[in-house]
């Protein structure tokens, strides 16, 4: 194609498509193109972009292109004029030519043969406040036969817009100024109240006023016509034996209820009924005490009774039997005991996630025959231990060292495991075997019927108890 003469050598050739498929170079700029949309030009030139206006349009995409940049797709290329968006399709035209539109929306508007005598009409309808303003937007330009219909309106709306606003700001402050006043009023209801409060108890004291001097006057005149009898002689005044106002040492009063608060009571009665705060500034010695409340002692001890369950707190060391005289320490009835010496006795089992002991743990039992500390003990007899011996199969099963030495009949306590103590020159690190007569030994003695394992040496005086072998 453009060539000017016949020859076309083929280097210079463009083939052009005029209809039918053929790739189509495309850009985003006007969105994402999906199969079916018409394509127009773009604003880079060769390259085509989705058409949504009415126009003339190339032909319509026949894949999707929703990436951004350009690219190509394949197009039916039919050149045309087409309404993408159908919009031609909202305007009709009547029966006289007249092209009838649903709305309008423009910035700007000019209209001519407009009679600007009746928007001058409407003008002096308006607030005066908003007139300049309306005016000169209504005779702008220097055609005076036309006016920009949209900067009227828009100064029309601007204005109702301002005078909505001090409406609602003379409302609110309307408001607040109600709000003011109720309270003023609620005040004042108040005040009025307190007055008539005030009034009652004044007129309350003054009648208690009016009615002790009565009582006074009565009393005056009583005193006055006893005295005037006295004198004549008339009355011969009748004291009560003194023998009969002192009370015997047996005298006791019955109930005694006392509804203030008191700070010194010095009775001695059956009953004492208390409703306010009794206050004893000495010693004080009671009887049998129920307390139907918590127990506080100088704010750093309590006693207390919660519906969760009952608690002794103090806010620094809880001491238990702390006396010297204290012997022992009993709980649960016998079952849990505590000596002065530290040692727990329990009747139950022992339930402990881990148990760390730096000492010994014995068994009770009684000697068969005379032990010294530090012999390897087996049960020769129910609760009865003797000297174990690895070349005899009967004394051959250990079951620990003494721990003290006893003639035979006493009891004594033997060490089941733990360290032993009370050694001398043992060698630190080496295990040690059952040898004869309780004694331990490094080497497993030759006639020995079973290599007993007593422990290894923790020091060259501590031993501790591993046994095994048995």
């Amino acid at each position: 194609m453009s060539q000017t003469s016949g020859f076309n050598p083929g280097d210079t050739a463009v083939p052009v498509a005029l209809t039918g498929r053929v790739p189509v170079k495309v850009s985003s700029e006007n969105g994402p193109i999906y199969k079916g949309d018409y394509l127009t030009s773009s604003s880079v030139a060769g390259v085509a972009m989705k058409a949504t206006k009415p126009g003339q349009v190339l032909g319509k995409a026949l894949e999707d292109f929703t990436t951004s940049g350009t690219g190509k797709v394949n197009a039916f290329v039919n050149v045309s004029f087409a309404d993408p968006g159908n919009t031609l399709s909202n305007l009709t035209v009547d029966d006289t030519g007249s092209l009838l539109i649903p709305a309008v929306k423009t910035s700007s508007l000019q209209l001519s043969g407009v009679n600007t005598t009746n928007l001058s009409a409407v003008e002096n309808s308006l607030d005066p406040s908003i007139l300049n303003t309306v005016g000169d937007a209504v005779n702008s330009g220097s055609d005076t036969n036309h006016i920009d219909l949209a900067t009227t309106i828009n100064t029309i709306v601007s204005a109702q817009k301002a005078a909505e606003d001090k409406i609602a700001s003379l409302q609110n402050q309307t408001a607040s100024l109600s709000s003011q006043v109720a309270g003023v009023a609620s005040e004042s209801a108040s005040l009025a109240g307190q007055v008539a409060s005030q009034s009652s108890q004044i007129a309350s004291t003054s009648a208690h006023i009016a009615s002790q001097d009565a009582a006074l006057a009565s009393a005056s005149a009583s005193i006055a016509s006893i005295s005037a009898q006295l004198a004549a002689g008339q009355v011969a005044p009748k004291l009560t034996d003194p023998s009969i106002l002192i009370a015997s040492d047996s005298a006791q009063f019955n109930n005694i209820n006392v509804a203030d608060t008191l700070s010194t009571l010095n009775i001695d009665s059956n009953e004492a009924t208390v409703s306010g705060t009794l206050r004893v500034l000495g010693d004080t010695t009671l009887g049998s005490t129920s307390i139907a409340g918590n127990l506080n002692i100088n704010g750093t001890f309590s006693v207390d009774s919660a519906a969760n369950g009952d608690s002794i707190n103090s806010l620094s060391t809880l001491y238990l039997q702390n006396s010297p005289l204290a012997e022992m320490l009993d709980i649960f009835n016998g079952n849990v005991t505590i000596d002065k010496s530290g040692n727990i006795t329990t009747k139950g089992d022992i339930h402990a996630n881990n148990l760390n002991l730096d000492g010994a743990i014995t068994i009770t039992a009684t000697a068969g025959e005379n032990i010294n500390v530090g012999d390897v003990l087996y049960i020769s007899a129910p609760g009865e231990v003797k000297k174990a011996d690895s070349t005899i199969p009967a004394k051959s099963v250990v079951v620990g060292i003494a721990a003290q030495s006893a003639q035979t009949t006493e009891t004594l306590k033997v060490i089941i495991g733990g360290k032993a103590q009370g050694f001398n020159n043992l060698q630190t690190g080496k295990k040690y075997y059952l040898g004869t007569a309780g004694a331990i030994t490094t080497t497993i003695p030759l006639n020995s019927v079973s290599a007993s394992t007593i422990g290894i040496a923790f020091s060259d005086k501590e031993i501790v108890i591993q046994l095994n072998g048995n």
